[in-house]
């Protein structure tokens, strides 16, 4: 069985050292507290981690000194710095003297785990970025013998006129929004500007963005559609039920078929997912985000999600719903397979392979589609 990552979080502030682990633990990393720079080193004693989440501002021995004696011991060792109070002379000065990367506090969630997946050490290509567990079996494919580039039947489509969404920035809780324009033949998705940083998430689902896009119109380009083409099955994590992963293997066509099985109310479930016979509009895209109460709540009080959170997920407390109706009893199973999806489009085409997940996070589809990436001809 594949070893989690183990991450050293060090920071007298015991709230923080517990918010950071719920956070890390909930991407499968094996998380370790320490609340000094000299209780860091009787930790390290015992066991070398992955990567050291380390507060500037600690009692008797500071960050930064206890980063120089770090990379002294441990040239390699993987740090971050994290610090609410610093200037940027403090930063520089970290950067300078070995820090892997700098983060302010309060800890922004997604910015949080993007630093911590790119920091973590790679023991193969297709892993970077892999949230907490490294492949069960690390496969070097020839680049082109794992997958390769066709040019589809199917045309390149875009927009037919401006959309538009306004909404609630999901992080910052403030008014945001996003206009969807056409593009040229053979520009892909390009992101030019986000307002507030954030794209509008209404309701945690993709409903609305289906909306707008619907009304705005779809035009087919005269060019045709360049696919990706599964020839090997390609796998992230270990293959158990008990274990998060994820694979894709060859296919004629596209599909995915996701499991989950979470505590009450959730349980175990499944679906499949095949566009050629379902909608995506009515299947998948209304299948709303879902987070305990308990985890909400405390990382808002620990300043790093916005207000946009109560609105825009599914909450669960106590073994129940809390704040809504479900759209479908399976919605949470329906919500991975749409996280899956827009994470694939990390690949830059369409996909020709069917794609296995249990109970998958960003992080593994992330991982995977790195992969596919890699094993792409040159």
């Amino acid at each position: 069985m594949p070893m989690p990552y183990t991450i050293f979080v060090v920071d007298d502030q015991e709230s923080i050292c517990q918010a950071v682990k719920s956070v890390l633990t909930d991407e499968s990393y094996r998380i370790l507290t320490f609340s000094s720079a000299e209780a860091l080193q009787e930790g390290l004693q015992v066991e070398r981690p992955d990567l050291i989440l380390l507060d500037i501002w600690l009692p008797g021995i500071d960050g930064v000194e206890a980063l120089g004696h770090l990379k002294a011991q441990y040239p390699s060792l993987a740090v971050i710095l994290m610090s609410g109070h610093a200037g940027i002379d403090i930063a520089v000065k970290a950067m300078k003297a070995g820090a892997s990367d700098f983060l302010e506090k309060p800890l922004n969630l997604d910015i949080l785990l993007e630093k911590v997946a790119a920091h973590l050490p790679v023991t193969d290509a297709s892993s970077q970025g892999l949230a907490g567990v490294t492949p069960a079996v690390t496969t070097t494919f020839t680049r082109g013998s794992a997958a390769s580039l066709i040019q589809s039947q199917e045309p390149q489509r875009t927009v037919r006129n401006n959309a538009v969404l306004n909404g609630v920035g999901l992080l910052s809780g403030r008014p945001t929004g996003v206009i969807i324009s056409p593009a040229p033949i053979n520009s892909g998705i390009v992101f030019r500007t986000k307002v507030d940083e954030e794209i509008p998430n209404i309701d945690g689902s993709a409903a609305d963005f289906c909306r707008i896009i619907s009304a705005a119109g779809i035009e087919e380009q005269a060019a045709k559609r360049i696919d990706v083409v599964i020839h090997k099955k390609m796998v992230i994590g270990s293959e158990t039920l008990s274990e998060k992963h994820l694979y894709v293997e060859p296919f004629d066509g596209f599909e995915v078929i996701m499991r989950v099985d979470y505590p009450a109310p959730i349980l175990e479930q499944s679906y499949r997912f095949t566009p050629t016979k379902q909608s995506f509009e009515t299947e998948i895209a209304p299948a709303r985000s879902f987070n305990t109460f308990e985890n909400i709540d405390h990382a808002q009080q620990q300043g790093m999600v916005g207000s946009g959170y109560l609105n825009s997920h599914i909450i669960i407390h106590d073994g129940k719903v809390i704040n809504t109706k479900l759209n479908f009893p399976d919605e949470f199973v329906r919500h991975k397979i749409l996280d899956l999806l827009g994470d694939l489009y990390l690949i830059g085409h369409g996909l020709r392979g069917r794609v296995i997940g249990n109970m998958s996070s960003h992080g593994f589809n992330q991982a995977l589609a790195l992969k596919i990436h890699e094993a792409l001809p040159n």
